[in-house]
């Protein structure tokens, strides 16, 4: 497994997701400064545990002052070579849908509109270009209906 943030990278070989394995992910990434992995006690079976469909268990956690760097626009488009980013799903001929949710993140205060706009123009000529994908784009949440026919 490898994690990546722009220049950082960390590496895990043979982790796995099974508690009782030698190389458990939880207990692997307790050294990973990208990364913080919690595995929380359950009660019940894993049927029982299931969310109705639909329904999605997100918790929003502030980033730490020393945390991770912001997210940049190329951290979006990434590399063909390096099967990064949106460049990365070039390859990928069973891909028809491109979307970007992070642009979103915080709800739409992660990255400033400029950069929004940016990360959405990217998706958009990457559709182009290969001509068989479509982009799915999210205006930034403070717009009237009418900014966003304008966006």
């Amino acid at each position: 497994m490898k994690i990546r943030s722009g220049s950082v990278e960390e590496g895990y070989e043979n982790v796995s997701l099974g508690r009782r394995a030698a190389k458990n992910v939880t207990e692997v990434l307790q050294a990973s400064k990208l990364v913080m992995v919690i595995e929380e006690q359950t009660q019940g079976s894993l049927a029982e545990r299931m969310p109705e469909a639909g329904t999605y268990f997100i918790r929003h956690q502030e980033p730490k002052a020393e945390g991770l760097p912001l997210m940049r626009v190329d951290d979006f488009a990434g590399d063909v070579s390096e099967r990064s980013g949106m460049q990365g799903l070039e390859i990928a001929d069973d891909v028809t849908m491109v979307c970007c949710p992070d642009v979103m993140a915080n709800g739409g205060t992660a990255l400033d509109k400029d950069a929004i706009k940016a990360v959405q123009l990217k998706m958009i000529a990457l559709c182009e270009n290969l001509g068989d994908r479509v982009a799915i784009i999210d205006a930034p949440p403070d717009l009237t209906p009418q900014q966003v026919s304008d966006w």
